[in-house]
């Protein structure tokens, strides 16, 4: 299912447009309709009117992966799909999700009822988010995290422009599901000059990286025969 869609659309105040109609015919029938306006309290969403700021959307979004990390068996495995376009949408539930023991174990791009711009191109597809609980993460640089994450990204693109006909804007949100999972492995482990980057900071970086030319340079090689035990010309 969807989560909250963060500040995108308010569907509980947008209801309030049938509700309205339906209520003088339904409400001795049903409990649901007795109260004034739909229900929109425990709505997990991103809205000034509400006094429900970013804040209040992590907060609640780490409660209720909480409560499916708590409910799920031991191999279980929790999917959803997510539709946002700004980065600090994608960095909280990131952070909500990672922060509660998850782990995006994979990512599946899927066409999309909703289409949003991204740099003035049509995206269609939502991101399936596959996650399973996990107890291990493994610390690394953000030198060493920002090279395997342009290289999933550059592998992610070169595949899909050899075998598919998408628009950018498509081939970056299936880029974003790609390198969200390689990161997920080291969340809160991950250094940048002795500091822990959060999520939403690795979010924004893979935000610039997908947008900039993902092309490797001879030091990025360079740097990747280093961490091979057995290097070859190939």
């Amino acid at each position: 299912t969807d989560p909250p869609y963060y500040n995108n659309i308010l569907y509980s105040e947008l209801s309030d447009y049938y509700y309205v109609w339906l209520k003088p015919v339904l409400e001795d029938r049903y409990e649901s309709f007795q109260t004034e306006h739909t229900p929109r309290a425990e709505s997990i969403v991103v809205n000034p009117a509400a006094e429900k700021g970013d804040e209040e959307f992590e907060t609640e979004l780490k409660q209720a992966f909480d409560s499916i990390n708590t409910a799920l068996k031991k191999d279980g495995v929790v999917a959803f799909t997510y539709h946002h376009s700004s980065s600090e949408s994608w960095g909280e539930l990131l952070e909500s999700l990672c922060e509660t023991g998850f782990e995006v174990t994979a990512t599946y791009p899927i066409n999309s009822d909703l289409h949003k711009f991204t740099k003035g191109e049509t995206v269609s597809f939502d991101i399936v988010i596959v996650a399973r609980p996990t107890d291990e993460r493994e610390p690394i640089s953000w030198r060493s995290l920002r090279r395997d994450i342009r290289r999933t990204a550059n592998v992610t693109r070169n595949k899909l422009e050899e075998s598919r006909d998408l628009s950018a804007g498509d081939i970056g949100v299936i880029e974003m599901g790609e390198c969200f999972a390689q990161y997920s492995k080291h969340h809160g482990k991950v250094q940048r000059d002795r500091e822990l980057m959060s999520a939403k900071e690795i979010v924004d970086e893979i935000y610039g990286i997908i947008q900039e030319d993902n092309d490797y340079g001879e030091i990025e090689v360079f740097l990747d025969l280093l961490e091979l035990s057995t290097p070859t010309y190939n």
